[in-house]
Parts: structure tokens; C-alpha cells; sequence
């Protein structure tokens, strides 16, 4: 009897059959024995594929919980002056939801599409690409279309124009036609507009990225850091932005880049075997290391806040230059992936508490990320309203908050209960459900 690995047998199955005829077969997944069969008749054979495709393809919760949780916050922080965004993500580390985001999209990306290209080719594999960066454009528009009609309806009903100044909308009310031109051009983002446009122009060149980590993983790797390295010394690497000549992407792609661009290595590395050095223990603990030290500076800063008296364990001006969120300063890069590295050794992709009910509302969530996102972005928006126009003390915080993650929740379980509709009764389905992290 002969051993083969899942993933194996998916990639090399044609080269197997020969030997599926004579030999009794042990299908294993992570060590584990998976099936059984001889595969002596095509009927078989068939069946042994079906196995091995349910049990390769068993979906990383950790990906779906950690993404679910990033929307989350970003919900809650978008609402100003909101006390529970003291105990969001941004408040325990360095970095905040935002790289949380990126990073998971980066790796599931890498996953998902360096898989497609291996199996289907470059120009396949880059279709299926710009078909969801298509995706990703038309909801950015239609996103920034709600978002402008709220700020216009705004300004007439409470006459003012307060709010369009205060979420940087005010130029579309003065030149409209000139500002959904930028619009469209990614030039233009007002307030909580930004982290779309960054995902599509790095998504964009993804599968130039990946082709090249088929054949020269470490030149695009360095490349790829040598720009990051370079936004850091040189602030004038940027993209211009619409309004005036002074306007940049809040989010640098030159800078951003590296941390996608680093996940979707990852992620395919991942689908390879992974990496045997991620491995090492020197490198867990001074991950552990590096988590404990941001933790313990950042949660300082929010109880000083909180209560003047309590010292911080770090100067917030002495470490500010490595902190910009625009151009993920280096406290912020390295912080994200200490995390990641903690979470990807720590916690098992199918552990017990991901699968619980309890979790179940943040898996959804990530599960189907992008319409979570565009909502919780027009949701955060309509939550700061309420709060500024109504009584805005720490109740209607909370159940502003509460409010709006509910009903986020919500629609992330009508989606699971649309797709499986959709798989019952035969009709069309989006992408594979191990694609879906990557697609959504």
C-alpha cells in the first residue's frame, strides 16, 4: 500500500491512475487517513476524486473569523467619537483592522488565484483576476454614488454643508461632474472611501505577481520590499489625489503593496506545502515578543486616555514617525505579522471555537466580506449622523454600534442563505467555496 498526500493527488491525478489500477490507495489529509480505494473501475476513480476534493479543500476559518472581526472594527472606528473604537483592534496593537484586512485578502488571493494559475494557466487565472477586480470597481461606484446621494439629501434637509466638508465630499457638491470623473479614475475619495480603490490597483497587478513567484519568487519579493523601503525614507512616493495638487491616496499603494503582496506570497507558499523555517521557534517567540511589546505600549496609550495618571510605557511622539498608517509605517508592518504568525501557530484552521456558534456571526461576515464592507462603510456613515443630529452619549454609542453590526450580520446570513438556495436547487453559483474568501 502506498501513502499520497491530497493536495498531491489533486495536482498530479492523471499520473496516478496507473497506479490506482493495480494498487490499493491511502488518500491522506494532514497526516491524517482520508480514504480508502482501490480505483480499479473509472466509477472508482470518480468517487476517490470527490473525496479528495471535499477533504483538500476544507476551508480555513481562521481566515473568514479574523476578516469577519476586521470589518467589524472598521465599522466601529469609522464612527467618531465612538467609545468602543478605544476597544477595537487598533487599541491592543501597532496596526489596526485595516492591515488586518489587507494582509488576509493578500494571502487568500495568492491561495486562490497562484492555485487557478498552476491549473489552469496564466491567461485563464488572470481572467478570473480582472473579472473580480471588475467586481470590486463597480462596487466601489455604486458605493460612492449612495455615499454622495447621502451627502447631497444631508446638505438640502439640514441646509448645511457641514457634513460634506467634514467627510470630504464638499467638491462633489461644488464641481459634481469633474469629481465623479476623479471618481471614477480612483482619484477621488472622501471619507472611509480609500481601502477600495488600494484593493483593486493591488489586485490589479497581482497576477503579474504571482507569474513571478513561479520563477523568481525572491527578485519580486525584494523588489517589492525596496519599494516599501523606499516610501519610507522618500514621503513624495505617492499617488496623486483629487482635490488640488497637495491630495495623495490616504492608503500609499507603494507602501501597502508590500503587505499584500508579502500575504499573497504566504498564501501560495501555503497551498505548496507552506514554509518549513515559519517553523523555527526562535521566530514564535520573538513574534510573541513583538505582539507583547505593541500590546502593551497601545493599550498603555488607551488607559491613559482614559485616566491621565496611568504612565504609557512608550512615548507616542517617539515612535510616531514609524507609526503612519498611510505608509504602513515598519511598527505597523512588522506588528500585523508577528500576529499573523502567533494566530497561524497558535490557533488550528478548523479549531473548535471558530466552528461555534458564537463565532459563527464574525465567520459569516468574513465569508462574504465585500458586501459586509460596503455596508458597514454606509452604516458607519449613517451612525454618525444619528449620534451628531440626536443625542450622542455612551448609550447611543453602544447602540449605534450594536445597531449596525446587527444588521451586518444579518445580511452576511441572508448571503449564506442565498448561496446554499442557489447550490440546492442547481442554479448558478459564484465561485467554489474554496475560492470564496479570496472573491468576496
Amino acid at each position: 500500500m502506498k501513502t499520497v498526500t491530497a493536495r498531491d493527488l489533486q495536482k498530479n491525478f492523471r499520473e496516478w491512475v496507473d497506479g490506482l489500477r493495480q494498487d490499493q490507495t491511502l488518500v491522506s489529509h494532514q497526516g491524517k487517513p482520508a480514504a480508502v480505494s482501490g480505483a480499479n473501475e473509472e466509477s472508482d476513480r470518480r468517487e476517490l476524486m470527490s473525496i479528495v476534493n471535499s477533504r483538500a479543500m476544507v476551508r480555513d476559518l481562521r481566515l473568514d473569523f479574523f476578516r469577519g472581526l476586521a470589518l467589524f472594527c472598521i465599522f466601529i472606528d469609522h464612527i467618531p467619537n465612538n467609545i468602543l473604537a478605544k476597544f477595537t483592534l487598533q487599541s491592543l496593537m501597532f496596526a489596526d483592522a485595516a492591515e488586518v484586512f489587507i494582509l488576509i485578502s493578500g494571502y487568500t488571493a495568492g491561495m486562490v488565484y497562484g492555485r487557478a494559475m498552476e491549473r489552469q494557466g496564466f491567461l485563464i487565472a488572470a481572467v478570473r483576476i480582472y473579472h473580480r477586480v471588475w467586481q470590486l470597481y463597480v462596487a466601489h461606484i455604486f458605493l460612492f454614488m449612495i455615499f454622495m446621494a447621502t451627502m447631497a439629501y444631508t446638505a438640502g434637509a439640514l441646509n448645511t454643508s457641514l457634513y460634506a466638508e467634514e467627510f470630504g465630499a464638499a467638491n462633489f457638491l461644488n464641481e459634481p461632474g469633474l469629481a465623479v470623473v476623479k471618481a471614477l479614475t480612483l482619484q477621488f475619495q472622501p471619507a472611509f472611501m480609500d481601502i477600495l480603490p488600494l484593493y483593486i490597483v493591488l489586485l490589479a497587478i497581482l497576477p503579474l505577481v504571482v507569474a513571478g513567484y513561479r520563477s523568481w519568487p525572491g527578485v519580486v519579493l525584494f523588489a517589492s520590499m525596496a519599494i516599501w523601503l523606499a516610501v519610507q525614507i522618500d514621503k513624495r512616493i505617492a499617488l496623486p489625489a483629487y482635490p488640488g495638487p497637495d491630495q495623495y491616496w490616504f492608503f500609499n499603494p507603494f507602501a501597502w503593496q508590500a503587505l499584500f503582496f508579502l500575504g499573497a506570497w504566504f498564501g501560495w507558499r501555503a497551498s505548496h506545502g507552506g514554509l518549513s523555517w515559519l517553523n523555527r521557534r526562535w521566530l514564535f517567540y520573538l513574534a510573541a515578543g513583538l505582539s507583547l511589546a505593541g500590546f502593551l505600549t497601545r493599550f498603555s496609550w488607551t488607559l491613559h486616555e482614559f485616566y491621565d495618571p496611568i504612565p504609557v510605557s512608550a512615548s507616542g511622539e517617539l515612535l510616531w514617525p514609524f507609526l503612519s498608517k498611510g505608509d504602513l509605517g515598519p511598527l505597523r508592518f512588522a506588528n500585523v505579522l508577528a500576529l499573523a504568525l502567533l494566530v497561524s501557530r497558535m490557533i488550528h484552521p478548523q479549531a473548535w471555537f471558530l466552528a461555534s456558534r458564537a463565532a459563527r456571526p464574525l465567520v459569516i461576515s468574513g465569508r462574504n466580506s465585500l458586501h459586509i464592507f460596503c455596508l458597514g462603510i454606509l452604516l458607519s456613515v449613517l451612525g454618525q449622523l444619528v449620534l451628531n443630529e440626536f443625542f450622542g452619549g455612551i448609550l447611543m454609542q453602544f447602540a449605534v454600534s450594536a445597531a449596525g453590526i446587527a444588521i451586518m450580520i444579518g445580511v452576511g446570513m441572508f448571503m449564506e442563505w442565498f448561496d446554499a438556495a442557489q447550490r440546492t436547487s442547481g442554479g448558478p453559483v459564484g465561485a467554489p467555496m474554496a475560492g470564496r474568501g479570496a472573491t468576496r
